[in-house]
C-alpha cells in the first residue's frame, strides 16, 4: 500500500478539481435560459476552456469531454498505484462505450451522426479509430485495429454476441456488461483500495446490472451470451445468481423485482423504461452524494481521488443533456427533473 505521502501532490489536485465545480444554482440559471447562447453566460467562469465562446453545440462538446478525460489524465499521473489504475479507468469506460457504439454501427452499416465523447480527445482509442480510413470499411478491419489495445477482447467478445444473434442492437445490453467486467477486473487488482472504491463506485454498478439484464431480457438475449460478460461479484451482486435470475424469470419486471430487494438505487415503475429511468436518476444522485462524503473524509486514498472526477463526470453530464435542450428547443420543465446536481 502507498504512504499517505505518496497521495500528497495528488490530494491537492482533487482539491483544486473540486473547488472548480459549477455551484448549483449556476446550472440552475443556464437551465432556466431561453436558448443556446444565453445559456452559456453562467458557464463562463468554469473548468472548462473555451465553453462560454462556443458557437454552437458541436463546440461546446469540444470543450466539456476533453476538459473531463484530460483532469482524468492529470490526476491519475500524480496518483500512486493502484490509485492511478482506478482513475485511468473512468476514460476507458468512455472509450469502451463510444467504441462499442461505433462497433455496433459498423456491424449494422449505418454512420453515427452524432459525435462521440471520447472522440474528441486526443490519443484515445475512439479518435486513433476513427481517424484510420481503413478501420471502419468491415468489422473485421474494425477489430484488427484494436489488436494490440487493451479494448480488443471487449469489443471481439460484443462481435461474437452480435454474429451469434444474427444481427440486432447488441450494443444496448453489451456496453453495460463491459463496463462492469472492466471494473470488476480493475477492482479485482486493486488489492487494499478495492473495498472503498467498490462502494463508492456501487450506485453506478448496480444500475449497470439491472440495465443490461433488463434489457436483454427485452431483447430475448440467449443468458449463454451474457455468461461471457461475467463481472464475478461486485457490490454484493454475483454475476452467476443475477444470470440465474435471468433465466428464472420470463419477464424484464420481474428480474426488476427481484434485484431491488439487492440493491441500494431506487428502480421503480411500471415499464422497463420507468425503471431504467428511476434507477439512472437514483444512481447519479447516490454517485454524487457518496462522492462529496468521500471528499470530506480521509484523503489519502483511491476513493478519495476518484470522487472529484465523478462529480466532474455528472456535472459534464448535465451540461451536455442541458445545452443539447437549448439546441432542440426542450422547455427547462423537462431537463430540470433530468439532472443530477439538485438544481
Amino acid at each position: 500500500m502507498p504512504e499517505p505521502g505518496d497521495y500528497a501532490e495528488a490530494v491537492v489536485i482533487a482539491r483544486a478539481i473540486k473547488a472548480r465545480l459549477l455551484r448549483p444554482e449556476v446550472i440552475r440559471e443556464a437551465a432556466l435560459a431561453a436558448e443556446f447562447g444565453e445559456a452559456l453566460g453562467p458557464l463562463r467562469d468554469s473548468i472548462y476552456a473555451g465553453l462560454g465562446e462556443a458557437r454552437s453545440l458541436s463546440q461546446a462538446f469540444s470543450s466539456i469531454w476533453p476538459t473531463y478525460i484530460r483532469q482524468v489524465r492529470r490526476l491519475a499521473l500524480r496518483s500512486p498505484s493502484p490509485a492511478s489504475e482506478l482513475l485511468l479507468t473512468l476514460e476507458k469506460e468512455e472509450v469502451l462505450r463510444d467504441l462499442l457504439i461505433l462497433y455496433q454501427s459498423t456491424l449494422l452499416e449505418k454512420r453515427i451522426e452524432s459525435r462521440l465523447p471520447s472522440s474528441l480527445v486526443e490519443g484515445t482509442l475512439t479518435k486513433q479509430v476513427l481517424e484510420d480510413p481503413e478501420a471502419l470499411l468491415s468489422p473485421q478491419r474494425f477489430i484488427e485495429s484494436l489488436s494490440r489495445s487493451w479494448a480488443y477482447s471487449y469489443v471481439e467478445r460484443v462481435g461474437r454476441s452480435f454474429r451469434e444473434l444474427k444481427g440486432g442492437p447488441v450494443a444496448l445490453w453489451a456496453v453495460p456488461l463491459s463496463v462492469l467486467k472492466l471494473y470488476s477486473e480493475v477492482l479485482g487488482a486493486a488489492g487494499g483500495e478495492r473495498e472503498e472504491a467498490e462502494r463508492l463506485l456501487c450506485p453506478q454498478l448496480q444500475e449497470k446490472v439491472l440495465s443490461s439484464l433488463l434489457l436483454a431480457k427485452a431483447l430475448e438475449v440467449p443468458q449463454k451470451l451474457l455468461e461471457d460478460f461475467s463481472w464475478g461479484e461486485l457490490c454484493g451482486l454475483k454475476a452467476k445468481e443475477a444470470l440465474e435470475l435471468y433465466s428464472a424469470e420470463p419477464d424484464p419486471l420481474g428480474i426488476a423485482g427481484e434485484l431491488r430487494q439487492k440493491i441500494s438505487i431506487k428502480a421503480e415503475g411500471k415499464s422497463v423504461e420507468e425503471v431504467l429511468t428511476s434507477a439512472q436518476r437514483s444512481a447519479r444522485s447516490a454517485l454524487r452524494e457518496r462522492s462529496l462524503a468521500a471528499m470530506a473524509g480521509y484523503p489519502f486514498r483511491a476513493s478519495f481521488l476518484l470522487s472529484p472526477l465523478l462529480l466532474l463526470r455528472l456535472e459534464a453530464e448535465d451540461l451536455t443533456l442541458l445545452l443539447s435542450s437549448k439546441e432542440y428547443k426542450l422547455p427547462p420543465s423537462v431537463v430540470l427533473p433530468e439532472l443530477g446536481f439538485e438544481v
